[in-house]
């Protein structure tokens, strides 16, 4: 890496530690890209969340919870 990378890089780290700026997980920044695209599917969608294993887990925590009152526990993305 060249100084001046590590520079920008140096930067960056004090910024976000300084003004505590989240980054955004990287499946989020997908699933952004994927629902934008008008030629996306609800497939597409799955497959992004169901290759991080703690968004899949907290989503099918949240639909198989007494709130949606599903009949059938949902087991899979």
């Amino acid at each position: 890496m060249s100084s001046g990378n590590e520079q920008a890089c140096s930067i960056v780290s004090l910024v976000n530690e300084t003004i505590g700026v989240p980054t955004l997980p990287e499946v989020l920044v997908k699933l952004n890209r994927i629902i934008v695209n008008p030629k996306s599917s609800a497939s597409d969608v799955a497959k992004v969340i169901a290759a991080d294993p703690a968004v899949a887990t907290n989503i099918l925590r949240t639909v198989n919870s007494a709130y949606y009152g599903l009949q059938v526990r949902v087991s899979s993305i």
